[in-house]
């Protein structure tokens, strides 16, 4: 069985309820892990603001005083923690296997320019269903630019189950026919397969 963790999912599992309990599945080799290259991008955006904030703000104060200091502290401390944050989150699922997404969606967004004309014409006729759909999802069912990436990428994969904290985005996603796999909260993914661990 496929799984495909959000990006909030992914972040938070050493703090959401029931994610020992899906590594342990996963080490057990019973459900396969995914994420895809977009979640990994995301997961390192929060260092790349801090670090476009500490630029900012050596180019608008001039002064250096004691303000100038507090302030880029504030700065260093935020960056600090985000640092320690992605090493927590990175050490939390580093037990257990964790695969990568293979879309169209995604080939188009990752691959480099000079090998993207290659990749179009091999993938032309399921390019054009997939951007067709990518355009749905953001237009007919008004769900999020960054969403609709991770769902295209589940959908191009083949994913049996997705998992996100989102209740919008469930509540919205589970309203797409054509989408092969279930949208669903991870402890009520637990529950539906009596994996939760409740007797």
């Amino acid at each position: 069985m496929k799984i495909y963790l959000d990006t909030m999912v992914f972040i938070q599992g050493d703090r959401l309820p029931g994610s020992d309990r899906l590594k342990e599945l996963s080490k057990k080799e019973e459900i396969k892990l995914y994420i895809s290259d977009y979640v990994t991008m995301e997961v390192y955006q929060g260092p790349l603001k801090v670090f476009q904030q500490k630029i900012e703000f050596l180019n608008t104060h001039k002064e250096h005083n004691k303000d100038f200091f507090a302030k880029m502290n504030e700065i260093i401390k935020k960056e600090y923690e985000r640092e320690v944050g992605l090493e927590r989150e990175s050490d939390y699922w580093k037990d257990c296997k964790i695969n990568y997404c293979k879309s169209i969606i995604g080939g188009l967004i990752a691959i480099p320019a000079p090998l993207r004309q290659s990749f179009i014409t091999q993938f032309y006729e399921n390019i054009e269903l997939e951007l067709s759909r990518f355009g749905q999802l953001k237009t007919k069912y008004n769900i999020k630019l960054f969403d609709s990436v991770h769902l295209m990428e589940a959908q191009g994969s083949e994913m049996n189950w997705f998992i996100t904290e989102d209740k919008d985005l469930k509540n919205r996603a589970n309203r797409i026919p054509w989408l092969v796999f279930r949208i669903s909260k991870l402890e009520e993914f637990l529950r539906t397969h009596n994996w939760s661990g409740e007797k």
